[in-house]
């Protein structure tokens, strides 16, 4: 397993430990997060995403289906999320539904810490599974 590689999962299973200071070491200074909204500079946006779930979902958990580290300091997870929303997911009331997202995560590691995230995930599928939006 590539340093990328390793770093990458401790990722991942900080935020399902609910410990954000954790994924705070791991990011690095200039860390800038991409996700399904566009691209966000700075530590703190990948943070606010990891809240934003946790707070929704405590019940967060990833399996992660494949890994890959084409370079040592590149690294790609494919991973179903699933979890129960009992909590507020920005404005969207709790449901009590719950929910199996299929994604994929990418991250560029230099000095051991995450430089660039990449995120996507099927947001509608997400958003009908809440019944936020008609099937």
């Amino acid at each position: 397993m590539s340093d990328a590689a390793a770093v990458h999962r401790e990722m991942f299973e900080a935020v399902q430990m609910k410990d954000l200071e954790r994924m705070r070491e791991i990011y690095h200074p200039d860390n800038a997060y991409t996700g399904t909204d566009g691209m966000t500079a700075g530590i703190d946006a990948g943070i606010e995403i990891a809240q934003a779930f946790i707070t929704a979902m405590p019940d967060l958990e990833f399996e992660f289906r494949h890994q890959w580290s084409p370079r040592d300091d590149v690294s790609i997870i494919e991973l179903t999320a699933t979890g129960t929303h009992t909590g507020p997911l920005g404005e969207l009331a709790p449901t009590g539904r719950r929910v199996e997202i299929f994604g994929c995560n990418v991250v560029e590691v230099v000095d051991g810490k995450i430089l660039r995230e990449r995120e996507y995930f099927d947001e509608m599928a997400l958003m009908r599974q809440l019944g936020a939006i008609a099937e």
